[in-house]
């Protein structure tokens, strides 16, 4: 279970009761979790902005505007890294837990803020230095991704888009890849350095999702411990980061403005994530069946063992998606997030126990 309410004491008492074997959380669920023999791990953000506070940290989009995302600063910066790095040893070097989970290590993704600008980052000097010394041409990648944000934004050509600019957008989404692999596998050595037995872990965007973002499943595989997809197959909050509802939503929106036809923005969609989506699915939701599935992506990249999809505990048809993740192979389930009176009835239906 991600988090302990507002009762860590009763709550943990709960979970353990209900069938749980885990919490992760912050250092408030630590000694709850443990008095009932519960496993606790650690969660952290990545790129917090908040520390920081000054505008010269945040990403910069095809525009020269710097955006917020996800309370987050650009995944590149030096100074954010090293900060993120140093709490990271800090929380691991904690007593009586069991690992660490990273949250929001990636780059902007199309619905991470309330406008699609945060998407088309980050460009700033760090960036482009990055991707310099990666064997990218910066200004192509630049170029490109401008382009492709005039196009959703109603100018352009977008006759031409492929033939000139797709190789220079492919480069974009692979130096995301890159920046991001590199951090996270920082993190790992950050977490192993405290002891080599603690588990390090990443809440990871699905399989269908995560090229947009620079996470790559098989960068990650034989070194993270736990890769946990978020498949939150019907999220029910306007605002909705790493949801698969809200982000395929804000996907078909910058691709409808690029192709004005919904029919065909449709069957693009559908191609690049191999997820049928239309116009309305952000207020449908996919059906349980999406869940297995993107498991079943996940622990082909990955290997099984390590998959640990989260789920969302606030599902008018959770038995189904719990069940969706077994039929797929995976052998615990983690749940997005505590709710005493949603964890009640579900106990209460035997749902933890399938």
């Amino acid at each position: 279970m991600h988090g302990l309410g507002g009762d860590p004491d009763q709550n943990a008492k709960k979970l353990k009761k209900s069938g749980f074997s885990a919490v992760i959380g912050d250092s408030s669920a630590i000694d709850a979790a443990r008095g009932v023999g519960l496993d606790c791990y650690l969660c952290t953000g990545a790129y917090g902005y908040g520390a920081f506070n000054n505008e010269g940290y945040l990403s910069l989009d095809v525009n020269g505007d710097r955006r917020l995302w996800f309370g987050s600063a650009c995944p590149t910066n030096a100074e954010v890294r090293s900060k993120n790095i140093s709490d990271i040893k800090t929380m691991a070097a904690s007593k009586n837990i069991k690992g660490v989970l990273i949250d929001g290590a990636r780059f902007a993704s199309p619905a991470s803020a309330d406008n699609a600008e945060a998407f088309f980052t980050c460009f700033c000097g760090n960036c482009m230095e990055k991707a310099t010394g990666y064997g990218y041409d910066a200004a192509r990648m630049q170029k490109s991704a401008f382009e492709l944000y005039r196009l959703y934004k109603g100018d352009g050509n977008s006759s031409a888009f492929v033939e000139r600019h797709l190789a220079g957008l492919m480069d974009w989404f692979a130096f995301r890849r890159i920046a991001t692999t590199e951090h996270l596998l920082n993190f790992v050595d950050a977490v192993k350095s405290a002891n080599a037995d603690m588990i390090a872990g990443i809440y990871i965007f699905t399989p269908s999702l995560s090229f947009l973002v620079g996470q790559n499943y098989s960068d990650l595989a034989k070194r993270m411990d736990i890769i946990s997809p978020m498949i939150y197959r019907k999220y029910k909050s306007d605002d909705g980061p790493a949801c698969l509802n809200h982000e395929t939503t804000a996907i078909f929106n910058i691709l409808r403005g690029v192709l004005k036809d919904a029919k065909k923005t449709r069957a693009l969609l559908s191609a690049l994530t191999g997820v049928n989506v239309d116009e309305h699915i952000k207020e449908t939701g996919f059906p349980p069946e999406t869940v297995g599935a993107e498991v079943k992506k996940a622990a082909g990249l990955a290997g099984g063992e390590k998959i640990i999809p989260i789920i969302l505990l606030d599902d008018d048809r959770l038995r189904e998606s719990i069940k969706s993740c077994a039929d797929a192979g995976a052998r615990t389930v983690s749940f997005f997030t505590y709710d005493d009176a949603l964890i009640g009835a579900a106990a209460e239906e035997g749902l933890f126990k399938i």
